[in-house]
């Protein structure tokens, strides 16, 4: 969940283009997968007193999910990352505070607070690892994407010439595409 909502932003606004605000909206379909599953969810645990099935379902939608979302390219109709994140967040929702929930239930009273805590702490850690894995994977990635994307680039117009150079301001002075040759 914290490596989704981490990358997930900068996806929506590095490769499709959106301002911060659009990308936070166009992340309202996992949201809303998270809290639907989260609250039908729980009120059948509560109601029924089975849970495992609904967690075992709920990690399993949560692999879906994440597998998914490494299928998204800049140009993947947002239709589908739609669906994609609706499938991981409905599994996130199913797991999440439901893992909480069967805690709770499992566990006498004197240790309520520290089973809870554990949760809450394991919760983190394991946030935190995904978000690590998730940020090296996304940077070799990007880094090898890149590396072929330019791999048979020739510049042909002077504003590539001058981006691949990194200044806008001076024309090149290597080739005679910005500037024809001195007589």
């Amino acid at each position: 969940m914290f490596a989704t909502s981490v990358f997930l932003a900068q996806y929506f606004q590095l490769a499709r283009g959106a301002t911060p605000t659009e990308s936070g909206l166009m992340t309202i379909p996992m949201i809303v997968g998270q809290m639907g599953a989260s609250i039908l969810i729980g009120a059948l645990i509560s109601r029924f007193g089975r849970w495992k099935g609904f967690m075992v379902l709920g990690a399993l939608l949560t692999l879906a999910g994440t597998i998914l979302m490494t299928t998204l390219t800049y140009d993947t109709d947002f239709a589908l990352v739609s669906v994609y994140m609706f499938t991981l967040g409905a599994g996130l929702g199913m797991v999440m505070q439901n893992l909480t929930l069967v805690v709770q239930n499992d566990t006498p009273v004197s240790q309520l607070g520290a089973a809870s805590s554990n949760v809450n702490f394991f919760r983190s850690i394991a946030g935190t690892i995904g978000v690590t894995i998730m940020g090296s994977q996304l940077a070799s990635r990007v880094t090898a994407h890149t590396a072929d994307g330019f791999a048979d680039f020739t510049p042909t117009t002077p504003d590539e010439v001058e981006a691949l150079q990194g200044s806008l301001a001076a024309p090149c002075r290597t080739c005679t595409t910005c500037r024809p040759p001195s007589a």
